[in-house]
């Protein structure tokens, strides 16, 4: 028998042994964060689909998640792991090899040990990795690094992107880079291309990650040069206008790094304190105080949530909106849209529960928002109203929009009706992607259609997608209209 609390503690565990807060699991997983929350305190389970999903992110069998044993399994395979680094690096010195020369890890050993090592180790490791990295194996890696290593990875490797990576990638990176990410792939391309400014702002990270790494600060400014040379190296392919822009940045980091705040950090002891004195704070009603001191529990969803339904209690909307976006209500929402704060929206609307990110996404369609729904759908659960968004953008010419909305979200027979409405309205940019949804009976359908019309051209564009039979029978029809040509190009496709 499964024990939901039982299981619902192995799934905290993974997630905080990942370094992540259920917020960020729950948009890895396209779940609301109070779905996360129940999971963990036993008052439910994952559905199928979701559990496969959590077992492939931590990298453990359903049985294991269900009943256990885990993580010795999982320590026996870093272990193992630990040896096979140890016995390439003795064969590398018993070949003569000089230090630091030996064979670099690759992605999959690195995502077998990071959950045993220091952020710092996982960084250093990561940016000299051997072959290729794929966006799903960034995504399984990045919450044992900092944010700034995740996008220089990014720069780094240019791992194929589309817009599930994206969705897994987006809890670890700013939301600058996502919003750019997005744009990118809604436009077709399926690399990252980075701009000079990122290009400039990631190479200054990697820079601070490194001193980060050394033995103390003047350490730090003696490896400068070479933490120079390297960067300048890493930014040939880049051209000329990014080259400058690194140069500049390079100029800038040694004032940079004298006036960098030093970030404290508090004993287990201290730690508890200061969260019993939000407790206290909240008690009182200190609102300034809590106000100022907000991104210090940044990662505490539970007393973030319990600040949040105090001050609704006490009519503060307008201080919920301003502090914690995540859980406004109905009302502050509806503030929002009215005033047009759809910066705020994207901000915060993936903490929102289901009802309210449906009534973001209708209101900004309605608004014909189009940009921010390409920005933003994807994070959102809106299965309760995909066929209404689809429609609505398919209506105002927004094709590429209306096939992302439909994605993963409409049935085939909606996907159906979707692709005729966009066939009857000659739409074919639309009708292209909406097509590969439909089942084998709507496609048949529509290329006889266009057959008998004699739309080879179009024809074409979809064939690909049909089974040899229906090609045969549409090759039958050019034959009697005495197109050979059509006749040529079916006869490719058998």
């Amino acid at each position: 028998m499964i024990e939901n609390r039982a299981v619902g503690r192995r799934i905290a565990s993974l997630r905080q042994e990942h370094s992540l807060t259920q917020q960020q699991l729950a948009a890895m997983l396209r779940v609301s964060h109070q779905a996360v929350s129940k999971w963990e305190s036993g008052q439910a389970l994952p559905d199928i689909q979701t559990m496969l999903e959590l077992t492939q992110f931590f990298g453990v069998t359903v049985e294991q998640l269900l009943n256990g044993s885990a993580q010795p399994e999982q320590a026996q395979e870093a272990e193992q792991s630990c040896a096979q680094a140890q016995e390439h690096k003795q064969e590398s010195v018993d070949a003569g090899d000089a230090p630091g020369e030996e064979k670099n890890m690759n992605i999959q050993q690195l995502l077998q040990m990071a959950p045993f090592m220091s952020k710092e180790g996982v960084e250093e490791i990561a940016m000299q990795l051997e072959g290729s990295v794929t966006a799903m194996q960034l995504a399984r890696l990045a919450p044992f690094v900092r944010q700034e290593c995740v996008e220089a990875l990014l720069a780094k490797y240019q791992p194929q992107m589309n817009w599930d990576a994206l969705r897994r990638l987006a809890p670890f990176m700013s939301r600058e880079s996502v919003d750019r990410l997005a744009r990118a792939i809604a436009s077709g391309e399926t690399t990252v291309q980075d701009s000079a400014d990122g290009i400039n702002k990631t190479i200054n990270d990697i820079g601070k990650a490194f001193d980060d790494i050394g033995k103390g600060v003047g350490q730090a400014f003696d490896g400068l040069g070479k933490g120079m040379e390297k960067a300048v190296r890493k930014a040939w392919r880049f051209g000329e206008n990014v080259i400058n822009e690194v140069s500049n940045a390079i100029n800038d980091l040694s004032s940079e790094a004298e006036n960098a705040p030093v970030e404290r950090v508090r004993s287990e002891r201290a730690q508890q304190i200061r969260k019993r004195a939000f407790e206290r704070a909240l008690e009182d009603s200190k609102w300034d105080w809590l106000a100022a001191h907000m991104d210090e529990i940044a990662d505490d969803s539970e007393l973030k949530e319990r600040i949040a339904a105090k001050a609704q209690t006490q009519g503060m909307h307008e201080w919920i909106r301003t502090n914690l976006g995540g859980f406004a209500d109905a009302a502050n929402v509806d503030a929002a849209i009215a005033d047009g704060k759809w910066d705020w929206l994207g901000e915060h609307v993936t903490g929102m529960d289901d009802g309210l990110q449906k009534r973001v996404a209708l209101a900004a369609m309605q608004a014909q928002n189009w940009p921010w729904l390409r920005a933003h759908s994807d994070a959102l659960n809106l299965d309760d109203c995909a066929w209404e968004l689809a429609n609505g953008a398919l209506q105002a010419g927004e094709g590429a929009l209306a096939a992302q909305l439909a994605a993963n979200r409409l049935d085939v027979n909606q996907m159906a009706e979707l692709a005729n409405l966009a066939y009857a309205a000659k739409n074919h940019d639309a009708l292209e992607k909406l097509l590969p949804g439909c089942d084998a009976v709507f496609v048949d359908a529509l290329l006889r259609d266009l057959a008998a019309n004699a739309d080879w051209a179009h024809v074409e564009q979809y064939v690909s997608l049909a089974p040899a039979n229906t090609v045969e029978q549409l090759m039958e029809t050019a034959v009697e209209q005495g197109d050979f040509d059509a006749v040529d190009m079916l006869d490719q496709h058998l």
